[in-house]
C-alpha cells in the first residue's frame, strides 16, 4: 500500500518543501495490537520512512551553491519504522489507500503447475453395474451339471436371487448338480433372466421353473407362472409345455395344470408320434380327465389301442389298467354287443389278428364282465332319470358310478353328433377314425395353430340356448 503526505518544514527562516514518501509493507513480525484498540487501524497507521534529502535555500549565495552541490549534500538518517499518532492519522487527509491484489502481500509461487483437465461426466453406477452384468464381467464362480455340462457365474448374482447360493459359505466358487434336478438348459435360461430379467417361450419355461423350485429362486418362480397363467398357454402349447415339464420332479402341479388345458388339441394329439411316447402313468392321467376334446367314448378307447399297438410286447401289461379308465357305460349300445360278440366268437384270432391289442382285449377274461357291467349302467340310467335315486340303485347292484366327459363337436367332422343324447348312437369305424386324426394333424402341424384355431373349429357339448345355439348351428353350416 503506497502512501503520499505533504508536509511543510521551516529551515533558515524561509520555508522549503520535501516530499516523503510513505511506503506501507506488510511485516506481522514486528505488528503489535497493544498500543491500540483496533489492531486494522494500527497496521494502516505503521510507515517506512525512506532517506531525507535536503536542499538549500534560495537566498544563499552564489558560489555557495556551488559548493553546496558538491558538498553539502547528505543522506538523512537511516530508514526506519514509525507508527503515526491519532492526531497525525487524522491529520493526514491525503492518504489514499488503493485496491491492490492479495498476491501484493503475499506471492503465490507454486511448486508445480496444477493442469485442470476437462473431464468427460462421470457414469451412474447403476450403469456401470448393468455393463458388467451384461458382458458378465464378474465370472468368480462355476456351476457343474452332471458330467458334460459347466459354466462360469457371477456369484454375487447367483447369492442375489437364490436362497440355495446365499445360505451356502461364500468362499466356496464350484458348485455342482445332478441333471435331474437342475436341468442344465433350464439352468443356462435362469441365469440369463437373472442378467437380463428375459423369459424364453412358454415351452421352455417348464426347466426354468424346475431350477427356480430346486435353487428356490422366488422371483424367477413368480415371473414362470405369470407367464404360465396367460391364456395363450393352452391346448398345442400347454401340450408341449407339459411334454418339456413330463420328467422334471418338482412340476407335478404344472403337469396338472398344463392337462386341464387340453381339450380341442386331444384328437391331434393321438395322432402324433409325442403321444406314443407316453408312459403309461401318463396315458392314464390323460384319459381320465373329463375335458379332454372327444364326441364319443369310442375314440377314447380307440386311442388306447394305438398306444396299446406301439410296442405289443411291452405295453400288453398295461393293458386292464389303461381300459380301467375308458367310460365303457357312454359307449353306444350297438357297439357294446359288438365287443361282447367279438369275445364269444370262436374264430377271433382271426378276425383280431390285424390288431394285436385288440385280440388281447378279447382274449381277456375280464373284458365279458367289463362289457356286461357298462350295458347294465346303460340300462339303470334310462330306467332312474332322477340322479339321487341313480346312485342309490348303483350303490345297490354295486355299479360303479361314472360320469360323462364335457363333450365336444369338431366342425367338419362326419361321425360327429351336435344334439347328443343318452345312450348315445355313434357309428364309425376305425378308417374314419384315422382320417380324422390325419386330417387334425395337417391342421395342427402349423407353427401358428393355437387356441384361436380349436375355438374356431370346435363347439361346447351339450347344447346351448336360445341365441348361442342359433350362432353355433350358423357356424356349424358355414363350415
Amino acid at each position: 500500500m503506497l502512501s503520499k503526505m505533504s508536509k511543510k518544514s521551516d529551515s533558515s527562516g524561509e520555508s522549503d518543501t520535501s516530499e516523503i514518501d510513505l511506503n506501507y509493507e506488510d511485516d506481522s513480525s514486528t505488528s503489535s495490537t497493544e498500543d491500540s484498540d483496533h489492531p486494522t487501524v494500527v497496521e494502516n497507521r505503521r510507515v517506512k520512512l525512506p532517506t531525507e534529502k535536503v536542499l538549500p535555500s534560495s537566498a544563499s549565495k552564489a558560489g555557495d551553491a556551488k559548493k553546496i552541490g558538491a558538498d553539502t549534500e547528505t543522506d538523512a538518517a537511516p530508514e526506519k519504522w514509525r507508527i503515526l499518532t491519532d492526531e497525525e492519522y487524522t491529520n493526514a487527509q491525503d492518504i489514499q489507500v488503493p485496491d491492490v491484489s492479495l498476491y501484493s502481500f503475499y506471492p503465490y509461487k507454486p511448486k508445480r503447475k496444477i493442469k485442470i483437465y476437462n473431464n468427460p461426466p462421470k457414469q451412474k453406477l447403476s450403469d456401470i453395474v448393468k455393463d458388467m452384468i451384461k458382458d458378465d464381467r464378474a465370472e468368480t464362480s462355476r456351476v457343474l451339471i452332471g458330467e458334460d455340462y459347466s459354466i462360469k457365474c457371477s456369484g454375487d448374482i447367483l447369492r442375489c436371487y437364490s436362497r440355495c447360493f446365499s445360505n451356502r459359505d461364500w468362499r466356496v466358487r464350484e458348485f455342482k448338480f445332478n441333471a435331474e434336478d437342475v436341468p442344465a438348459k433350464g439352468f443356462e435360461l435362469a441365469y440369463k433372466w437373472m442378467r437380463f430379467r428375459e423369459l424364453p417361450a412358454a415351452p421352455a419355461v417348464a426347466p426354468m421353473l424346475q431350477v427356480a423350485k430346486k435353487l428356490k429362486i422366488d422371483l424367477l418362480e413368480r415371473d414362470c407362472w405369470k407367464l404360465l397363467s396367460q391364456r395363450s398357454v393352452r391346448e398345442k402349447v400347454a401340450m408341449e409345455v407339459y411334454m418339456e415339464a413330463r420328467k422334471l420332479p418338482l412340476l407335478n402341479d404344472l403337469k396338472a395344470v398344463m392337462l386341464s388345458r387340453l381339450r380341442a388339441y386331444f384328437l391331434g394329439l393321438v395322432g402324433h408320434n409325442s403321444f406314443l411316447d407316453l408312459t403309461v402313468d401318463e396315458l392314464v392321467e390323460i384319459i381320465s380327465l373329463d375335458s379332454i376334446g372327444v364326441n364319443s367314448e369310442i375314440e377314447v378307447f380307440l386311442a388306447v389301442l394305438r398306444w396299446l399297438n406301439h410296442m405289443p410286447e411291452q405295453r400288453q401289461k398295461h393293458l386292464r389298467r389303461t381300459m380301467a379308465a375308458v367310460r365303457f357305460p357312454y359307449m353306444p349300445m350297438s357297439f357294446l354287443f359288438r365287443l361282447k360278440d367279438g369275445c364269444n366268437a370262436k374264430n377271433k384270432v382271426e378276425l383280431f389278428s390285424a390288431d394285436p391289442m385288440l385280440l388281447a382285449f378279447h382274449m381277456d377274461p375280464q373284458t365279458p364282465a367289463l362289457l356286461e357291467s357298462a350295458m347294465t349302467f346303460i340300462g339303470v340310467r334310462l330306467q332312474h332319470t332322477k340322479h339321487g335315486e341313480f346312485v342309490e340303485v348303483c350303490a345297490e347292484h354295486k355299479l360303479k358310478v361314472q360320469y360323462p366327459r364335457r363333450w365336444i363337436y369338431h366342425m367338419g367332422c362326419p361321425y360327429h353328433i351336435y344334439d347328443l343324447s343318452y345312450p348315445f348312437q355313434h357309428r364309425f369305424s376305425k378308417l374314419e377314425f384315422n382320417d380324422l386324426l390325419c386330417s387334425l394333424q395337417i391342421k395342427w402341424a402349423d407353427d401358428g395353430a393355437d387356441i384361436a384355431y380349436g375355438e374356431a373349429r370346435t363347439i361346447d357339448i351339450p347344447p346351448k340356448k336360445g341365441k348361442e345355439r342359433k350362432k353355433d348351428l350358423v357356424q356349424i353350416f358355414n363350415s
